[in-house]
């Protein structure tokens, strides 16, 4: 992202370029994700403490296994589908002008448009 300050010239084509902004899952998407995956860790913690000889108790337990393994496996497919994600989305302005506004240093993600 441009400072406040620069000047977009026509001599110089990449300052018509105003930011590079890299762009990823939505931040609810994987917070939700977070939060399936410590319920099912809780719910098999459970389970594994009560766990007794009867099958039906066994039957509960390896379903919440299998639950909490599906739930990871999507939040590692996540993790690599975010670290491999090489979409950017490019601001220009094709004008002469000066940045009049830019966001602040400390604000570097933006889960909403």
């Amino acid at each position: 992202v441009r400072p406040v300050g620069h000047v977009i010239s026509d001599r110089d084509r990449d300052s018509h370029i105003l930011a590079r902004l890299r762009m990823g899952f939505p931040a609810h998407h994987v917070a939700e994700l977070k939060r399936q995956l410590g319920k099912a860790h809780d719910d098999l913690r459970r389970s594994h403490s009560s766990l007794g000889e009867q099958d039906e108790e066994k039957k509960v337990h390896r379903r919440l296994k299998s639950v909490f393994e599906n739930i990871k496996g999507r939040m590692e497919k996540v993790i690599a589908a975010e670290k491999d994600n090489c979409n950017f989305m490019l601001v220009k302005f094709r004008r002469r002008g000066m940045v009049i506004w830019s966001a602040p240093d400390d604000v570097y993600t933006w889960s909403k448009p």
